[in-house]
């Protein structure tokens, strides 16, 4: 088979990331905008949820299932409750991979629901001593 280079650009729009959140590990940021966006898995297509975000309307911050769970628990079920919003987002380290293969990755992440009120009054100037999230 032939690489044909523009069968495989990235897809959508970048991603919010560390290098975007200047003077802390935090920020507090605004949804605009909530959205699906299906991608390609080793196991078929997945729909991920997708925040548009005020501060970086050209980017983009796609939700992972335990990041899902805190926007859930701290905002509730219904997306179109979190436009307006404000929400911290902190730069904190993942692992991906498996065995011999683990690799810590440097992401940004919706903060931990205990974190939200701590980083909230701080306008993102102040953030709990970072946490390593867990696999994906």
């Amino acid at each position: 088979m032939k690489v044909r280079e523009e069968r495989y650009q990235p897809s959508g729009r970048p991603k919010i990331e560390q290098k975007d959140i200047e003077g802390g590990d935090a920020v507090v940021v605004t949804i605009a905008e909530v959205e699906e966006e299906k991608v390609k898995g080793d196991k078929g297509d997945k729909l991920l949820l997708v925040l548009v975000v005020e501060e970086f309307p050209d980017k983009v911050h796609r939700l992972n299932k335990t990041q899902l769970a805190y926007m859930v628990e701290k905002l509730g079920d219904e997306t179109n409750e979190w436009i307006g919003q404000k929400i911290p987002l902190v730069k904190t380290t993942q692992e991906f991979g498996s065995g011999s293969r683990v690799k810590d990755f440097d992401v940004v992440w919706v903060a931990a629901p205990d974190e939200w009120d701590t980083i909230l009054k701080a306008g993102g100037s102040k953030v709990p001593a970072t946490r390593k999230r867990g696999k994906r």
